[in-house]
């Protein structure tokens, strides 16, 4: 199961993607913290997955029939030691469509905790999901099945307000490429593809590139790039059975004194006093 599905609800335009998969614990090994600019579910429909807040030092143990709400901007990492898990996992993204207040809109950019969820509701909407992804293909049944995506999410964001909301259905292709461009900088900000593979990817100039990540995401491509690779290493600086050589190679420098350089001037100390004031922290 693959579905993309945009619509206008509340003067807002909403995103939906959402994938059924099976992980097997082996698959997981190598996973590295990430983080998304969409708010994410997990919805259990078997076995049991641990996600990992590396930053806040928190888990969260999920098993079948419940639904974790994952806020957007935070770090965590998917842990399925016990077994194979299947899982939904939908995200929802939103942009203002016009000048309006809207209160779904004020709870995608505000909410900050993560949460995790055993309703009734919402899961009779996920089973209904999945019944209706195993049906032929078709415009209307996919317009059915991305309404029953946003009512989740809409359902669990009913948790914060009472507000019911009315579906006008509406593509958003700014959305589309907001996606594109957040996808591409995780999965290539610690390698060397640049914003000329970024403009590959949008099918757009790297004028016109350049333009728009400004746009969606407030700063311009290189700096985003070297947020991304300090955040990471951070993370990596609580381990202390990683290198220093390592972790640098892991979030794209390709020699040590490069990574210490920008280290330094991002963070104001060094790599390894950094590591040295975590270690004296910890103990």
């Amino acid at each position: 199961m693959k579905f993309e599905f945009s619509t206008t609800v509340d003067n807002v335009n909403c995103h939906i993607r959402a994938t059924k998969n099976a992980i097997i614990p082996d698959e997981r090994v190598s996973e590295r913290p990430h983080k998304h600019y969409y708010m994410e579910f997990h919805c259990i429909l078997d076995g049991e997955e641990t996600v990992f807040l590396p930053q806040e030092n928190k888990e969260f143990h999920l098993t079948a029939g419940q639904i974790l709400l994952l806020p957007r901007g935070i770090y965590h990492k998917v842990d399925t030691k016990n077994g194979t898990v299947e899982r939904i996992c939908f995200n929802f993204s939103a942009e203002p469509a016009g000048t309006e207040h809207s209160a779904i809109l004020d709870l995608f950019m505000n909410i900050r905790d993560v949460a995790v969820f055993e309703d009734s509701d919402a899961n009779l909407f996920i089973r209904q999901c999945l019944s209706l992804s195993k049906q032929a293909k078709d415009s209307f049944s996919d317009v059915r099945l991305g309404i029953l995506l946003l009512n989740t999410a809409l359902h669990l964001f009913s948790l914060h307000t009472r507000d019911r909301q009315q579906y006008i259905p509406n593509s958003s292709r700014a959305i589309r490429q907001q996606w594109v461009i957040e996808e591409y900088i995780e999965r290539h900000f610690a390698d060397d593809s640049g914003l000329e593979g970024l403009s590959r990817a949008l099918f757009l100039s790297e004028r016109q590139t350049r333009k728009l990540v400004r746009q969606f995401l407030g700063e311009d491509y290189k700096s985003i790039i070297i947020r991304r690779r300090m955040e990471l290493a951070d993370i990596f600086l609580h381990d202390s059975d990683k290198s220093l050589e390592e972790i640098a190679w892991q979030v794209g420098y390709r020699s040590y004194s490069g990574f210490q350089l920008c280290f330094k001037k991002h963070f104001g100390i060094t790599p390894s006093e950094r590591k040295l004031q975590l270690s004296e922290k910890n103990s």
